[in-house]
Protein backbone atom coordinates (compact mmCIF):
# COMPACT_ATOMS: atom_id res chain seq x y z
CA UNK A 1 0.00 0.00 0.00
CA UNK A 2 1.66 3.35 -1.26
CA UNK A 3 0.25 5.41 1.70
CA UNK A 4 1.43 6.80 5.26
CA UNK A 5 -1.27 5.13 6.74
CA UNK A 6 -3.23 2.01 6.59
CA UNK A 7 -6.07 0.29 7.84
CA UNK A 8 -6.27 -3.24 9.03
CA UNK A 9 -8.54 -5.67 10.48
CA UNK A 10 -7.02 -8.94 11.21
CA UNK A 11 -8.63 -12.08 12.70
CA UNK A 12 -5.65 -14.16 13.89
CA UNK A 13 -2.03 -13.52 14.58
CA UNK A 14 -0.16 -11.05 11.89
CA UNK A 15 3.09 -9.64 10.86
CA UNK A 16 2.69 -6.28 9.42
CA UNK A 17 5.79 -4.52 7.44
CA UNK A 18 6.72 -1.08 6.61
CA UNK A 19 9.05 -0.24 4.03
CA UNK A 20 10.49 3.28 3.07
CA UNK A 21 12.52 5.10 1.10
CA UNK A 22 13.67 7.91 0.32
CA UNK A 23 14.88 9.80 -3.27
CA UNK A 24 18.26 8.36 -3.53
CA UNK A 25 16.18 5.08 -3.25
CA UNK A 26 17.52 3.99 -0.33
CA UNK A 27 15.27 1.88 2.21
CA UNK A 28 14.34 1.03 5.52
CA UNK A 29 11.99 -1.84 7.02
CA UNK A 30 10.46 -2.35 9.95
CA UNK A 31 7.85 -5.07 11.33
CA UNK A 32 4.96 -5.47 13.85
CA UNK A 33 3.54 -8.17 15.35
CA UNK A 34 0.11 -8.01 16.08
CA UNK A 35 -1.61 -10.14 18.15
CA UNK A 36 -5.26 -11.50 17.90
CA UNK A 37 -6.69 -12.69 20.93
CA UNK A 38 -10.23 -14.63 20.96
CA UNK A 39 -13.77 -12.70 21.57
CA UNK A 40 -15.98 -14.84 24.03
CA UNK A 41 -19.06 -16.85 22.62
CA UNK A 42 -21.87 -16.52 25.11
CA UNK A 43 -24.56 -19.30 25.19
CA UNK A 44 -27.31 -19.14 27.39
CA UNK A 45 -30.47 -21.81 28.30
CA UNK A 46 -33.78 -20.65 30.20
CA UNK A 47 -35.32 -22.89 32.52
CA UNK A 48 -38.90 -22.27 33.55
CA UNK A 49 -39.30 -23.72 36.89
CA UNK A 50 -42.58 -22.72 37.67
CA UNK A 51 -44.41 -20.85 34.70
CA UNK A 52 -47.23 -18.67 36.59
CA UNK A 53 -46.38 -15.60 38.21
CA UNK A 54 -44.66 -15.46 40.72
CA UNK A 55 -42.56 -17.61 38.13
CA UNK A 56 -39.69 -19.10 39.26
CA UNK A 57 -37.04 -18.93 36.46
CA UNK A 58 -33.42 -20.20 35.80
CA UNK A 59 -30.79 -19.13 32.70
CA UNK A 60 -28.22 -21.20 32.52
CA UNK A 61 -24.48 -19.56 31.18
CA UNK A 62 -23.39 -22.48 28.60
CA UNK A 63 -20.53 -21.34 27.83
CA UNK A 64 -17.46 -23.19 28.15
CA UNK A 65 -15.48 -22.27 31.41
CA UNK A 66 -12.18 -21.40 29.41
CA UNK A 67 -13.73 -18.85 26.99
CA UNK A 68 -14.37 -16.13 30.01
CA UNK A 69 -12.89 -14.82 33.32
CA UNK A 70 -16.34 -12.53 34.08
CA UNK A 71 -19.76 -11.81 33.41
CA UNK A 72 -22.64 -9.34 33.56
CA UNK A 73 -26.22 -10.02 34.10
CA UNK A 74 -28.57 -7.95 32.19
CA UNK A 75 -32.03 -8.67 33.99
CA UNK A 76 -34.62 -6.74 32.58
CA UNK A 77 -37.51 -7.80 34.63
CA UNK A 78 -37.78 -9.78 37.79
CA UNK A 79 -36.06 -9.92 41.06
CA UNK A 80 -32.91 -11.53 41.33
CA UNK A 81 -32.49 -14.59 44.00
CA UNK A 82 -28.96 -15.33 43.34
CA UNK A 83 -26.51 -15.48 40.24
CA UNK A 84 -22.85 -16.45 39.43
CA UNK A 85 -21.42 -16.79 36.37
CA UNK A 86 -22.78 -20.38 35.77
CA UNK A 87 -26.91 -19.37 36.38
CA UNK A 88 -29.08 -16.24 37.60
CA UNK A 89 -32.37 -17.03 38.95
CA UNK A 90 -34.79 -14.60 38.86
CA UNK A 91 -38.80 -14.23 40.19
CA UNK A 92 -41.28 -12.99 38.07
CA UNK A 93 -44.39 -11.04 40.07
CA UNK A 94 -46.54 -10.48 37.16
CA UNK A 95 -47.27 -11.44 33.25
CA UNK A 96 -45.23 -10.24 30.21
CA UNK A 97 -42.66 -10.46 28.03
CA UNK A 98 -38.90 -10.01 29.55
CA UNK A 99 -35.73 -9.59 27.68
CA UNK A 100 -32.78 -10.70 29.81
CA UNK A 101 -29.09 -10.81 28.26
CA UNK A 102 -25.49 -12.27 30.00
CA UNK A 103 -21.93 -10.37 29.04
CA UNK A 104 -18.66 -12.21 29.17
CA UNK A 105 -15.15 -10.87 29.50
CA UNK A 106 -11.97 -12.96 28.65
CA UNK A 107 -8.58 -12.24 30.11
CA UNK A 108 -7.79 -10.52 27.54
CA UNK A 109 -10.42 -8.24 28.47
CA UNK A 110 -12.60 -8.78 25.22
CA UNK A 111 -16.07 -9.35 25.59
CA UNK A 112 -18.91 -9.97 23.78
CA UNK A 113 -22.90 -9.95 25.19
CA UNK A 114 -25.81 -12.22 23.75
CA UNK A 115 -29.55 -11.90 25.04
CA UNK A 116 -32.20 -14.41 25.85
CA UNK A 117 -35.11 -14.80 23.46
CA UNK A 118 -38.08 -12.71 24.98
CA UNK A 119 -39.64 -14.23 27.99
CA UNK A 120 -43.08 -14.56 28.05
CA UNK A 121 -44.66 -15.37 31.35
CA UNK A 122 -48.84 -15.50 31.19
CA UNK A 123 -50.49 -14.33 33.95
CA UNK A 124 -54.00 -16.03 34.75
CA UNK A 125 -56.52 -13.14 35.32
CA UNK A 126 -60.06 -14.24 35.60
CA UNK A 127 -62.54 -11.73 34.27
CA UNK A 128 -66.32 -11.33 33.65
CA UNK A 129 -70.03 -10.02 32.99
CA UNK A 130 -73.46 -12.09 33.39
CA UNK A 131 -76.86 -10.27 32.38
CA UNK A 132 -79.59 -9.57 34.05
CA UNK A 133 -77.35 -8.13 36.23
CA UNK A 134 -80.43 -8.23 38.98
CA UNK A 135 -81.63 -11.55 38.15
CA UNK A 136 -85.49 -12.24 39.52
CA UNK A 137 -87.00 -15.71 40.55
CA UNK A 138 -88.35 -15.51 37.27
CA UNK A 139 -85.26 -15.75 35.62
CA UNK A 140 -84.52 -19.27 34.41
CA UNK A 141 -81.13 -18.64 33.67
CA UNK A 142 -78.07 -15.71 33.83
CA UNK A 143 -75.91 -15.41 30.64
CA UNK A 144 -72.36 -15.14 31.54
CA UNK A 145 -69.83 -13.58 29.21
CA UNK A 146 -66.29 -14.26 29.84
CA UNK A 147 -63.40 -11.39 29.77
CA UNK A 148 -60.39 -12.78 30.80
CA UNK A 149 -56.80 -12.84 29.11
CA UNK A 150 -54.93 -16.05 28.05
CA UNK A 151 -57.50 -18.17 29.30
CA UNK A 152 -57.87 -21.79 27.63
CA UNK A 153 -60.47 -23.77 29.90
CA UNK A 154 -63.64 -21.98 31.73
CA UNK A 155 -65.13 -23.10 34.67
CA UNK A 156 -68.34 -21.45 36.24
CA UNK A 157 -70.12 -22.29 39.91
CA UNK A 158 -72.72 -20.58 41.75
CA UNK A 159 -71.76 -21.09 45.56
CA UNK A 160 -69.22 -23.98 45.00
CA UNK A 161 -72.05 -25.47 42.35
CA UNK A 162 -70.70 -26.00 39.50
CA UNK A 163 -72.53 -25.15 36.38
CA UNK A 164 -70.02 -26.16 33.48
CA UNK A 165 -67.59 -24.14 31.29
CA UNK A 166 -67.50 -22.12 27.98
CA UNK A 167 -67.03 -18.47 27.15
CA UNK A 168 -70.50 -17.46 27.23
CA UNK A 169 -72.67 -20.26 28.54
CA UNK A 170 -76.11 -19.97 30.17
CA UNK A 171 -75.99 -20.49 34.03
CA UNK A 172 -79.21 -22.06 35.43
CA UNK A 173 -81.16 -20.42 38.53
CA UNK A 174 -83.12 -23.31 38.90
CA UNK A 175 -83.77 -24.66 42.35
CA UNK A 176 -82.33 -21.09 43.71
CA UNK A 177 -84.69 -19.08 45.99
CA UNK A 178 -84.39 -15.35 46.66
CA UNK A 179 -81.09 -14.48 48.10
CA UNK A 180 -77.51 -13.38 47.64
CA UNK A 181 -74.88 -16.01 45.49
CA UNK A 182 -71.79 -15.53 44.78
CA UNK A 183 -70.75 -16.35 40.95
CA UNK A 184 -67.71 -17.65 40.23
CA UNK A 185 -65.26 -18.32 37.12
CA UNK A 186 -62.06 -19.85 37.48
CA UNK A 187 -59.42 -19.90 34.44
CA UNK A 188 -56.49 -21.82 33.66
CA UNK A 189 -54.00 -20.94 30.98
CA UNK A 190 -51.87 -23.14 28.47
CA UNK A 191 -49.33 -23.24 31.32
CA UNK A 192 -51.63 -24.62 34.27
CA UNK A 193 -51.55 -21.37 35.57
CA UNK A 194 -55.27 -20.29 37.58
CA UNK A 195 -57.05 -17.74 38.58
CA UNK A 196 -60.62 -17.37 40.29
CA UNK A 197 -62.57 -14.44 40.12
CA UNK A 198 -66.33 -13.83 42.04
CA UNK A 199 -68.97 -11.54 42.23
CA UNK A 200 -71.81 -11.39 44.74
CA UNK A 201 -75.61 -11.06 43.27
CA UNK A 202 -78.82 -11.02 44.43
CA UNK A 203 -81.48 -13.39 43.03
CA UNK A 204 -84.68 -10.77 43.49
CA UNK A 205 -88.10 -12.65 44.69
CA UNK A 206 -90.00 -10.35 42.12
CA UNK A 207 -93.02 -10.72 44.10
CA UNK A 208 -95.74 -8.09 43.11
CA UNK A 209 -99.08 -7.31 44.24
CA UNK A 210 -101.74 -5.80 42.13
CA UNK A 211 -105.37 -4.30 43.43
CA UNK A 212 -108.59 -4.30 41.69
CA UNK A 213 -110.17 -0.94 42.30
CA UNK A 214 -113.76 -2.21 41.60
CA UNK A 215 -116.06 -5.45 42.17
CA UNK A 216 -119.33 -6.28 41.87
CA UNK A 217 -120.55 -9.04 44.13
CA UNK A 218 -123.71 -9.69 42.52
CA UNK A 219 -123.54 -13.56 42.03
CA UNK A 220 -122.87 -13.15 38.02
CA UNK A 221 -120.00 -14.80 38.35
CA UNK A 222 -117.83 -12.18 36.70
CA UNK A 223 -115.86 -9.92 39.37
CA UNK A 224 -117.41 -11.20 42.72
CA UNK A 225 -114.77 -11.17 44.38
CA UNK A 226 -111.94 -8.38 46.08
CA UNK A 227 -109.35 -10.79 45.95
CA UNK A 228 -105.33 -9.68 46.05
CA UNK A 229 -103.33 -11.17 43.17
CA UNK A 230 -100.26 -11.83 44.04
CA UNK A 231 -96.96 -13.00 41.44
CA UNK A 232 -94.61 -15.14 43.49
CA UNK A 233 -96.89 -16.23 45.96
CA UNK A 234 -94.22 -19.22 47.01
CA UNK A 235 -92.25 -16.14 48.50
CA UNK A 236 -95.05 -15.15 50.49
CA UNK A 237 -94.43 -16.75 54.05
CA UNK A 238 -96.62 -14.71 56.35
CA UNK A 239 -99.80 -12.84 54.77
CA UNK A 240 -102.77 -10.77 55.96
CA UNK A 241 -105.86 -9.17 54.37
CA UNK A 242 -108.24 -6.69 55.79
CA UNK A 243 -111.09 -4.71 54.70
CA UNK A 244 -112.57 -1.51 56.74
CA UNK A 245 -115.81 0.41 56.28
CA UNK A 246 -115.60 4.15 56.43
CA UNK A 247 -115.95 3.85 59.64
CA UNK A 248 -112.88 1.58 60.36
CA UNK A 249 -115.36 -1.49 61.57
CA UNK A 250 -113.22 -4.44 60.40
CA UNK A 251 -115.73 -5.74 57.90
CA UNK A 252 -112.92 -8.90 56.01
CA UNK A 253 -109.96 -10.78 57.46
CA UNK A 254 -107.99 -13.54 56.01
CA UNK A 255 -104.93 -15.02 56.28
CA UNK A 256 -105.00 -17.21 53.33
CA UNK A 257 -103.80 -15.92 50.33
CA UNK A 258 -106.20 -17.68 48.19
CA UNK A 259 -109.79 -16.33 50.00
CA UNK A 260 -110.98 -12.99 48.79
CA UNK A 261 -113.89 -10.41 50.18
CA UNK A 262 -116.76 -11.20 48.54
CA UNK A 263 -118.93 -8.49 50.49
CA UNK A 264 -121.02 -11.54 52.27
CA UNK A 265 -121.65 -10.51 55.83
CA UNK A 266 -122.56 -12.81 58.90
CA UNK A 267 -126.61 -12.20 58.69
CA UNK A 268 -126.48 -13.32 54.97
CA UNK A 269 -126.76 -10.00 53.50
CA UNK A 270 -124.06 -7.96 51.58
CA UNK A 271 -121.97 -4.65 52.67
CA UNK A 272 -123.88 -1.75 51.35
CA UNK A 273 -122.08 -0.33 48.00
CA UNK A 274 -119.37 2.29 48.74
CA UNK A 275 -116.05 2.71 48.86
CA UNK A 276 -113.88 0.48 51.63
CA UNK A 277 -110.43 0.63 52.65
CA UNK A 278 -108.00 -2.46 52.27
CA UNK A 279 -105.26 -3.21 53.74
CA UNK A 280 -102.32 -6.41 52.75
CA UNK A 281 -99.46 -6.90 55.50
CA UNK A 282 -97.09 -9.56 54.22
CA UNK A 283 -94.06 -11.34 54.83
CA UNK A 284 -91.70 -12.04 51.71
CA UNK A 285 -88.98 -15.01 52.25
CA UNK A 286 -85.50 -13.18 52.46
CA UNK A 287 -86.79 -9.61 53.39
CA UNK A 288 -85.65 -7.88 56.73
CA UNK A 289 -89.39 -6.46 57.61
CA UNK A 290 -93.19 -7.36 56.10
CA UNK A 291 -94.13 -5.67 53.58
CA UNK A 292 -97.67 -3.24 53.64
CA UNK A 293 -99.51 -2.38 51.03
CA UNK A 294 -102.92 -0.06 51.82
CA UNK A 295 -105.50 1.47 49.31
CA UNK A 296 -109.32 1.85 48.07
CA UNK A 297 -111.66 -0.18 46.58
CA UNK A 298 -115.46 0.34 45.67
CA UNK A 299 -118.10 -2.16 45.57
CA UNK A 300 -120.67 -2.02 43.07
CA UNK A 301 -123.81 -3.43 43.20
Amino acid sequence: VNTSTANAQPVEETVYTVTVFNSYQCTAESSVEIDVFPVPEPSISVSVIDPCPPASVLIFNDTEDTQYQGCLWDISGGEIISEDCSLVEIRIEEGGEYLNALTLVNEYGCDATTEVDTLLIEDAEAAFNFFPEAPTADDEFIQAFDASDNSIELYWSIDGDSLGSGHSPLLPLEGLRPDFYDLCLTVVTKDGCRDTSCTRFELQNNVTLWMPNTFTPDGDGLNDVFVPVINGQEYVQEYLFQVFDRSGQLRFESRDIMTGWDAEMKNGKYSRQEMYQWEVVMQVFGEPRPRQYNGKVTLLK
